[in-house]
């Protein structure tokens, strides 16, 4: 199981990688919301090997706007064996998000 403990415990070398990845590092270690500031829950998710149904959100979208708003753990196309993720979500990604997706909805789409 991945675990936001694990991660404190092993963290990634970031030197040399994006800024996008080392904000998203920081904000995992330290449970802050690098976009809102905001203290962030635990939440256990589980693994997704599809993100089929995010495809319509571009990545920069998604990094920049809301980056803490899935609930499910999406491990790089990996097939992984059941399981769960504990992970951080930021409720005010999770708003920014459902705006975002109400304002770019597609026409008789949900």
């Amino acid at each position: 199981m991945w675990s936001i403990d694990y991660l404190r415990r092993h963290p990634p070398q970031t030197a040399g990688e994006p800024i996008a990845y080392q904000r998203w590092i920081n904000s995992m270690m330290s449970g802050t919301c690098y976009v809102h500031g905001a203290q962030m829950p635990r939440e256990w998710v589980p693994f997704y090997n599809d993100m089929s149904a995010e495809s319509r959100i571009p990545e920069n979208v998604r990094t920049t706007l809301f980056p803490f708003s899935l609930h499910v753990w999406y491990f790089g196309g990996e097939k992984l064996p059941p399981g769960k993720a504990e992970i951080f979500i930021c409720p005010a990604c999770d708003e920014a998000r459902r705006v975002w997706l109400q304002r770019h909805r597609e026409p008789n789409r949900p």
